[in-house]
């Protein structure tokens, strides 16, 4: 699929993503080289489409793409995640240690989401991450969710 994306034309690609299932797309993403085709195709992709890729995608199959690959130019489709797919992959995700790739997570999702995998951390994760995060989108509003924790019934 790789090979094929980079001779393919923008509708060729669109249509052959049609195609594929979630479990297709998890395995071939981290394959793909960012483009203009695949730039143009990712925003053309069905809401449908992308239902069932957000859908099908487990909290282990969500972390490896999040190891494997920038998220950044996923954003379209990873704003349709849900809160416990998020926590779920986060939770994957430290407990591999695998730090980067939550602040990579975190440069690529929306603030509400932010919010969740913030809410998952340790105060060990928390230590870990700050670091990979000063230059990170998702910095002010992992602050901000951290702060909002800070202030909840057990600190008043």
């Amino acid at each position: 699929m790789a090979e094929f994306a980079r001779a393919v034309t923008p509708d060729g690609l669109l249509a052959a993503l049609d195609q594929a299932t979630a479990a297709d797309l998890v395995e071939v993403l981290p394959l793909l080289e960012w483009g203009p085709a695949l730039e143009e195709v990712l925003p053309r992709l069905s809401p449908e489409k992308i239902d069932g890729v957000v859908s099908g995608l487990t909290a282990a199959q969500l972390a490896d793409l999040a190891i494997a690959m920038d998220l950044q130019p996923l954003q379209p489709i990873l704003e349709s995640l849900s809160d416990e797919a998020v926590s779920g992959a986060v939770r994957e995700l430290f407990a591999r240690e695998e730090y980067a790739a939550v602040a990579g997570l975190a440069g690529a999702v929306p603030p509400r989401l932010i919010a969740v995998a913030v809410e998952v951390a340790t105060p060990a994760d928390v230590e870990a991450m700050l670091p990979l995060l000063q230059d990170s989108p998702g910095l002010d509003a992992a602050l901000a969710a951290l702060s909002a924790n800070d202030q909840g019934p057990a600190s008043a």
